[in-house]
C-alpha cells in the first residue's frame, strides 16, 4: 500500500516499471516512427492535385519505380536514365541529380529566388518544400506546390520518353510546369 503524499518511480509500461533493453528499444522506435509519421504528413497538407501529392509521397518513401526498382523486382530492361542515357536510372538520379533535369531545377531556383535545393537528396529537398522562406503566405504556399509540380512533370518527361519516344524539349516542359 503506497501512503499518501509517497511516489514510486517507474519505466515505461511494465508491471514492476524496471528498465530492460527491449523497452528502452521499443520506447525509442514507437518515437522514431511517429517522427517520421508527423514529417510526411506534411505532403497531404500541400493541397495540391492528389496525383502530385500521391507522387511526392511515394518518392518521398523511395518507393518510385524506377529501373533500379524494377531489377529489384525481377523486371529486365534498360537501366539507363531515359532523359540523359549516360548512367543507371535511380530515383536520386531522375528527380535530382540528372544534368537534363538540373536544367529545370535551375529555372525553379531562378523563378523562387530560393537556393537550397539539396543536390544531394531529393528527400531533404521534399523535407525542404515544407520551409516558408517567404514573409508572404501565398508565395510560401506556390514554394510547396511548385516542388511537387517540378517533381511531377519529371516523371511524366521521363514516362512520355520511355512508353511513347516522344520527347520535349526543357522549355516545353517548364511552360507545364508554370
Amino acid at each position: 500500500m503506497i501512503k499518501e503524499g509517497t511516489y514510486t518511480l517507474r519505466w515505461g509500461h511494465r508491471i514492476k516499471g524496471m528498465f530492460t533493453i527491449a523497452e528502452g528499444y521499443h520506447q525509442k522506435a514507437r518515437y522514431n516512427k511517429h517522427l517520421e509519421t508527423k514529417k510526411w504528413e506534411s505532403i497531404w497538407k500541400t493541397k495540391t492535385w492528389p496525383k502530385v501529392e500521391l507522387f511526392t509521397w511515394i518518392l518521398s518513401h523511395g518507393r518510385a519505380l524506377t529501373w533500379d526498382q524494377l531489377r529489384k523486382k525481377g523486371m529486365q530492361g534498360p537501366s539507363r536514365c531515359a532523359l540523359y542515357r549516360e548512367q543507371e536510372e535511380t530515383m536520386e538520379h531522375l528527380t535530382n541529380t540528372c544534368k537534363v533535369n538540373g536544367n529545370l531545377w535551375r529555372q525553379h531556383q531562378r523563378l523562387s529566388k530560393i537556393s537550397d535545393r539539396d543536390i544531394n537528396s531529393m528527400k531533404i529537398m521534399i523535407e525542404n518544400s515544407r520551409n516558408k522562406p517567404y514573409q508572404n503566405m501565398i508565395l510560401n504556399k506556390a514554394w510547396r506546390l511548385s516542388i511537387g509540380f517540378v517533381l511531377w512533370n519529371i516523371w511524366k518527361e521521363r514516362n512520355r520518353l520511355i512508353f511513347k519516344e516522344v520527347g520535349r524539349e526543357n522549355t516545353e516542359v517548364w511552360n507545364q510546369i508554370i
